[in-house]
């Protein structure tokens, strides 16, 4: 998973949490629009685990359950610690 998809999953958990579910991709901060192709490959595996359902045109999302629930909680406070040295 690179840095750009593990953003994402930070991302999707973030929103979820205090946001709402539903989300237009450029909803997501500008380096999440400006990689979308290296985050996309990512897309078809939150789909399969029930995570999100994308769009047909794939530009919105749904978020159906929080990734964590998938990834575990651990994946996301590293990702937090590493977040810092993403930036």
């Amino acid at each position: 998973m690179n840095k750009y998809q593990k953003k994402f999953l930070f991302y999707l958990e973030w929103f979820f949490r205090n946001y709402g579910n539903t989300w237009k991709i450029t909803d997501f901060p500008n380096e999440i629009v400006k990689n979308i192709n290296k985050i996309s490959p990512l897309f078809k595996e939150l789909e399969n685990n029930g995570i999100i359902k994308l769009s047909k045109d794939e530009l919105s999302l749904t978020i159906l359950k929080l990734p964590s629930s998938f990834y575990g909680v651990d994946f996301f406070v590293n990702s937090k610690k590493r977040n810092e040295k993403f930036s």
